[in-house]
């Protein structure tokens, strides 16, 4: 059989905090992408311009997402600390939008933005700065630690750094500061970028690789009148013949990079990406990159919500379709299988669980500062320091679970699921758990913007709720919340929604899917999910 090709990635990852040593061109930015280092950002925008963006979530809102102009940027180095802050660069011109889906906070929260120089950022050569509000992330430091993870398994991946953000001399705290996947990066990242021949598209809410559906993909990078090369890739991942599906896809997709991403998925808990799980907007947050041959590599995105408690995923079971064409593939799944033990291997090797600690005790002044000063933070120390606990614990449990799936997968079955450790456990879900229910979820209701559902749980444990809408590409998530307690308990769960979901009730009613989750402590997982309707404003 011929072997699955693997594309050579010029890349090598000469520190944990992420740093890839670049092959074409300088990499002025390297130091903004450091873990280990925080910066304070000041941003400008005219009166106006603020309103266009939403000042607040209860007011109509029509260009959140639309670049503002006539804004400026300036940057401060630190010492690491609140009272070490050096001195600002002269303000450039750029422009601001708002940036998140459920994530998305309006300007009197804490608000994520997009920046976009004017023209090339002269000091770091950027063109554009995404600065996430890590609202879904209370100890700060998944996504350093999730895209440190890729880049140590060798799956291109941005980097991170930190910034305290001010917009008009308002506190919006700690942002991460993540390297945007653009021409610029895919440079670093490959050594060249020829938007001429080569694209990179993003895979959100859905976007699947399935006949008729190439132009779905938003092109963020190279010709948007020429798809030829996706269509490629949709056409060789959808054939059939006498070769396996693995040969006949090895064309068209570095399926050893990619089995390497989806095994990091699997590993880190990201659930909300390609390989993650089954789920009516899936798959999501991946970028499809695709080389001057016409190759594709899978590059992740979004990874806000990895080493959750909750998120201990099955190494196996359905996700997105190349995901599951491969784990059916005898060929591909053996690869799948080796980018486990690879993954598993790898990251037990990077110290992570040191990096947690350290970006932590960087990130601690910081967000003792935001906690106080700052009207717009989302979570407190308490919050905060739990978040980093419950990280620390599943980077330290992962790998023993990734151990008795590949035990259990020595010698998969062609033709037939393999059947890991954890999938045991999603079956028991399924069922409630043994010993009866534990949860007990009684009735939702809304006032002030805010879903209140009041709940009963019989033992302690990990409870998280998720409200959704049905689009025309899938559900989208309009509000979240949890809760962890340490035993017996009744307990509301409250969720903010949105002002785009506030502004549709004042025309009429929604029906939307409420749906919870419980983690009992030492127990299965139970799932409760109910369809309900909102009454018109």
């Amino acid at each position: 059989m011929q072997a699955i090709r693997q594309v050579a990635l010029t890349l090598v990852l000469f520190a944990l905090g992420g740093c890839w040593a670049q092959v074409a061109m300088a990499d002025d930015a390297a130091e903004l992408f450091d873990p280990a280092k925080m910066y304070v950002i000041k941003l400008t925008l005219p009166p106006e311009k603020e309103t266009v963006l939403g000042k607040t979530k209860t007011q109509p809102v029509t260009h959140p997402f639309d670049y503002q102009s006539g804004g400026t940027f300036s940057i401060a180095k630190t010492d690491g600390t609140p009272d070490g802050v050096g001195p600002f660069t002269d303000p450039v011109p750029v422009k601001v939008r708002l940036k998140g889906n459920w994530s998305l906070r309006y300007l009197d929260e804490k608000a994520a933005f997009k920046v976009k120089f004017e023209d090339p950022d002269p000091q770091f050569n950027l063109r554009v700065l995404t600065l996430n509000n890590m609202v879904t992330d209370p100890s700060m430091i998944h996504e350093t630690l999730a895209y440190t993870a890729y880049r140590g398994v060798d799956v291109p991946a941005s980097r991170t750094g930190y910034a305290y953000v001010y917009l008009n001399g308002r506190d919006y705290g700690i942002h991460l500061n993540i390297e945007t996947v653009d021409e610029i990066a895919l440079a670093k990242l490959f050594g060249s970028f020829d938007e001429g021949t080569q694209h990179l598209y993003e895979g959100e809410d859905g976007d699947e690789v399935l006949p008729g559906t190439a132009e779905e993909f938003e092109v963020d990078e190279g010709v948007e009148e020429n798809l030829d090369d996706l269509e490629e890739l949709i056409e060789a991942v959808n054939s059939s013949g006498s070769q396996s599906w693995a040969e006949r896809v090895t064309a068209a997709a570095d399926l050893e990079e990619m089995t390497r991403m989806w095994a990091t998925e699997k590993y880190i808990g990201q659930w909300d990406g390609y390989a993650g799980a089954e789920e009516s907007w899936m798959p999501n947050n991946y970028y499809l990159y695709s080389d001057p041959s016409g190759v594709f590599q899978m590059l992740p995105w979004g990874n806000d919500e990895t080493w959750l408690a909750q998120h201990h995923l099955a190494f196996d079971g359905h996700a997105g379709l190349m995901f599951d064409l491969c784990l059916e593939d005898p060929t591909c799944f053996a690869v799948y299988r080796e980018a486990v033990a690879a993954v598993r291997k790898d990251i037990l090797g990077m110290g992570l669980d040191t990096l947690a600690i350290d970006t932590a005790a960087l990130l601690a002044p910081w967000q003792e500062m935001e906690e106080q000063e700052s009207t717009r933070e989302e979570w407190g120390r308490e919050e905060f320091e739990d978040g980093v606990e419950e990280t620390r614990d599943f980077i330290a449990t992962r790998p023993a679970e990734a151990a008795e799936w590949l035990r259990l997968n020595e010698t998969p079955t062609p033709g037939t699921a393999p059947t890991g450790a954890t999938s045991a456990s999603t079956e028991a879900a399924k069922s409630g758990g043994p010993g009866g229910s534990r949860l007990r979820v009684g009735r939702t209701s809304m006032a002030g913007g805010v879903l209140r559902t009041r709940m009963q749980l019989r033992t302690g444990g990990l409870v998280t709720q998720r409200a959704t809408v049905s689009t025309g590409r899938g559900a989208l998530v309009i509000c979240r919340d949890r809760a962890r307690v340490g035993q017996a308990r009744s307990l509301t769960l409250r969720c903010q929604l949105p002002a785009s979901i506030l502004e549709r009730l004042r025309q009429k009613p929604l029906g939307i899917t409420v749906a919870t989750r419980f983690f009992p402590a030492g127990g299965s997982p139970e799932n409760i999910a109910r369809w309900i309707t909102l009454p018109r404003l």
